[in-house]
């Protein structure tokens, strides 16, 4: 408080500078600032690490126990639909879990492209590249594998069919129209709103539920899911002892369920804050997963101590050149001026 809010925790929006120590003898003559820009770069030094769960599962197999159940189909609480998901079998079921890092984007709507295409890549013609690469086979069957592959990847249901896999991520295939497994879109109002869901979740075939967790070697997944130990892969099940989440600030190694600084600074990801998206939300299945509050490059105003011949001592907004620069005459022998954003 003492160092920060120099005026009183109500100018928290206010940042102080020293004016060149030159200016203070009297023989300066007229003392002239000049804006050239006020741009912001803060995004350029911020990564974002995490790891979604896409949980995809067949509609039919879900609809036809949740009205066993006797439950609303369209009218579902998340406990519900994982009570159901419980007891559906291994083939109707499966979570995919894709790892995310990268430099923050300076426009969201990049972001959102950025982590669409991620999630294309976890396609089923890449794993089953994938899964040719390391098998066992000799060199000879491994050309072969991959050359009928490679007639196949245009053609999702062909490729699951001469595989025998119920079903997988999508991606893109020209000559077919498949939905995406995920999307993510923002609504940019009051308050900034980024969503992740799917398109299937409207329509026919299957259901989709995303979840998100911190990069910390699925610890935060077990606590609430199952995991096959023996292939390494989520399972779409509940634990039978589920866990907490660990929040606390170690000094070492020790992994917790916490989001890198990065990452939550920019999805305003929190404990206790009811403003903040809650952590104890985003790390559980949901149909849609929203973050409301989220950091964007909108831009703010910006008003100055020297700017008094201007309305509310306004200046201009960030994130802009000024041509030609605008220029103040100083009307007063403070050593500082300050600026604040709205």
């Amino acid at each position: 408080h003492k160092d920060y809010f120099r005026n009183g925790i109500e100018h928290f929006n206010r940042i102080y500078f020293n004016y060149p120590p030159e200016w203070r003898t009297s023989d300066v003559g007229e003392k002239i600032i000049g804006v050239r820009n006020m741009r912001i770069s803060i995004r350029q030094c911020m990564q974002l690490e995490f790891v979604l769960y896409i949980r995809k599962y067949k509609r039919d197999k879900f609809n036809e126990l949740a009205k066993g159940l006797e439950y609303k189909i369209d009218d579902m609480t998340d406990e519900q639909i994982q009570d159901v998901v419980n007891r559906m079998e291994r083939e109707d079921c499966k979570v995919f879990r894709i790892q995310y890092m990268n430099d923050i984007f300076d426009d969201i709507n990049d972001f959102i492209k950025d982590i669409r295409d991620t999630v294309k890549q976890e396609n089923i013609y890449n794993k089953l590249l994938s899964d040719i690469y390391d098998s066992d086979q000799s060199n000879d069957d491994k050309i072969a594998a991959y050359e009928q592959l490679d007639e196949d990847k245009n053609n999702y249901y062909l490729m699951c069919l001469r595989n025998d896999i119920p079903f997988h991520l999508h991606g893109e295939t020209k000559g077919e129209y498949l939905f995406s497994d995920f999307t993510a879109n923002v609504d940019i109002g009051d308050n900034t709103i980024l969503t992740f869901s799917s398109p299937y979740n409207y329509y026919e075939g299957y259901y989709v539920d995303i979840m998100m967790t911190a990069d910390n070697d699925n610890a935060t997944y077990k606590k609430f899911y199952m995991w096959d130990d023996d292939n390494d892969e989520p399972l779409p099940y509940a634990a039978l002892n589920p866990g907490e989440l660990d929040l606390n600030i170690y000094d070492d190694d020790t992994v917790n369920d916490r989001f890198e600084f990065d990452t939550a600074c920019y999805f305003h990801i929190g404990d206790n804050n009811p403003y903040r998206n809650s952590i104890h939300h985003i790390t559980k299945f949901h149909r849609e997963l929203e973050f409301k509050h989220i950091l964007t490059n909108l831009q703010c105003e910006v008003a100055a101590s020297f700017a008094s011949q201007s309305n509310h001592n306004l200046i201009g907004r960030t994130n802009e050149a000024y041509t030609p620069i605008k220029y103040y005459k100083l009307n007063d022998n403070d050593d500082k001026f300050w600026i604040e954003l709205y």
